[in-house]
């Protein structure tokens, strides 16, 4: 039993490390030119802090977050304590969409899951811009739809994965957010994220190191071979990219699925 660690939110965002990824919002440079023009005039550039909760459960969000370097994660909780994430947002996207537009009570905590910027546009602003610009709420409509799929799918993936499977699903889901292959957590991060035991998690991190796919020290890992770790995944994250492309095809705005090359591939 010693090691079990109850996931709630506060025990999430202790223990994930610093995460320090560079780069830029997709969507953002993906608006149409007028629209994207509209937004940043209103919007402001934000620090991201390591756990800070940008939007409780149960209030509704005060803003809508564009990452450009660091991630955004919703968590869902148990009236027991209990966190689980069921959404993360990166460098592809915006965080909280349905209940930032709709201007309802969340029903997930947003959360900080590493250091970084972001564009923060306020919700009032939002609102006024969406009703000016029609094209503009078609574009967060469908990342919406992309991620409620993600939301399905990771549903489908708890229920039916192996620990093993979702290991690498959350490696591959972490880094294409991040856009880096060397992640600065670890197995006790991971564990409360998926909401298993860490027996468990030592256990595949240790199947994976074994096979050259990663490489771990505490508080690092690194992604070595990325086409082996999707092999010894559940192939959720494959799905999620098919999907995405015919959910983009069927938009105003192509929202690409962003590809990172290894860092040292060895």
């Amino acid at each position: 039993m010693g090691d079990i660690m109850v996931p709630t939110l506060e025990n999430i965002c202790a223990i994930h490390t610093r995460l320090e990824p560079q780069g830029s919002n997709a969507l953002l440079a993906g608006l149409d030119r007028g629209d994207r023009s509209a937004l940043l005039a209103l919007a402001t550039r934000e620090n991201l802090s390591l756990g800070d909760v940008l939007c409780a459960t149960g209030r509704t969000p005060s803003a809508l977050w564009f990452p450009i370097s660091g991630c955004i994660a919703e968590y869902k909780e148990h009236p027991d304590g209990r966190a689980l994430r069921v959404a993360i947002t990166g460098r592809e996207g915006a965080s909280p969409i349905p209940s930032v537009l709709a201007e309802r009570p969340s029903a997930t905590s947003t959360v900080c899951f590493s250091h970084g910027v972001a564009v923060r546009l306020a919700r009032e602003h939002l609102t006024t811009l969406v009703a000016q610009r029609s094209s503009l709420l078609q574009s967060l409509l469908a990342l919406s739809a992309r991620q409620t799929v993600g939301a399905y799918q990771s549903a489908f993936c708890n229920a039916f994965h192996s620990v093993d499977q979702r290991v690498a699903r959350w490696m591959l889901e972490t880094a294409q957010s991040l856009g880096s292959t060397i992640l600065h957590t670890t197995q006790e991060a991971v564990a409360l994220d998926l909401g298993v035991q860490r027996s468990s998690i030592v256990a595949a991190f240790k199947g994976l190191k074994a096979e050259h796919l990663v490489r771990h020290t505490r508080g690092d890992l690194r992604i070595r071979n990325l086409d082996g770790l999707r092999k010894k995944s559940c192939g959720c994250e494959a799905h999620m990219s098919t999907e995405n492309d015919r959910l983009s095809a069927l938009k105003a705005v192509r929202l690409h699925h962003m590809p990172f090359a290894l860092d040292g591939t060895e």
